[in-house]
């Protein structure tokens, strides 16, 4: 059985000229995986593949991952090994690590998440758009995808549906604790995706 459609918008973006758009917060909350799912490859092997990140030998790093049987673990350390990859700029080995995740588990949404946080980021906005449907298709309640399309859509001049994704993201986090972390929002709470979502709508 497939997935039950995503809540968010799906119809084409519509551009509408001449329409302000509201600043994006100043700061977003980057797409990040579960602790709980963080901790299943072992310590010890992380920490020896980090190594090799550090002194840039990246071939024995990847000969380290790839040497994982189990594809989950795999897929987990690849995704820990992209990020590392981004804050040593190595951006097209991350870009080519994030394939390689996204043919293996094309239903990983943290992978989807990351997907179109790199096209953000390079101004590639239909691909990230794509990216983020794509996790909403599996996980439609992931508050993070929705306010991340909801900026998207606002960006690209969408406000009818921007709003609406940002309204449902603001409904969800309204339903939770304020201090309960969200998942794939790197240690951001409710409470703060809530007051970064009311911030956008009341501009």
């Amino acid at each position: 059985a497939f997935p039950t459609p995503v809540l968010a918008d799906v119809s084409p973006p519509a551009q509408i000229a001449g329409t302000p758009v509201a600043p994006l917060p100043d700061w977003v909350p980057l797409p990040a995986a579960r602790p709980e799912t963080l901790s299943r490859p072992a310590p010890a092997l992380w920490e020896r593949i980090e190594s090799f990140v550090g002194n840039r030998d990246f071939a024995e790093a990847e000969r380290i991952i790839e040497s994982v049987p189990a594809l989950q673990e795999r897929g987990v350390l690849r995704l820990r090994y992209a990020r590392s990859l981004l804050v040593c700029a190595e951006v097209e080995r991350a870009h080519t690590m994030l394939d390689i995740c996204i043919v293996d588990d094309p239903l990983s949404v943290e992978a989807q998440l990351l997907k179109g946080s790199f096209a953000e980021e390079a101004g590639d906005l239909e691909t990230a758009e794509q990216a983020y449907r794509r996790a909403l298709f599996v996980d439609r309640f992931c508050p993070i995808a929705h306010f991340h399309l909801g900026l998207l859509q606002q960006e690209k001049g969408d406000l009818e549906s921007a709003t609406r994704s940002l309204q449902l993201v603001q409904r969800m986090a309204s339903e939770h604790e304020p201090h309960v972390v969200v998942e794939y929002g790197e240690g951001v709470c409710f409470g703060r995706l809530l007051e970064m979502t009311e911030r956008v709508l009341d501009f």
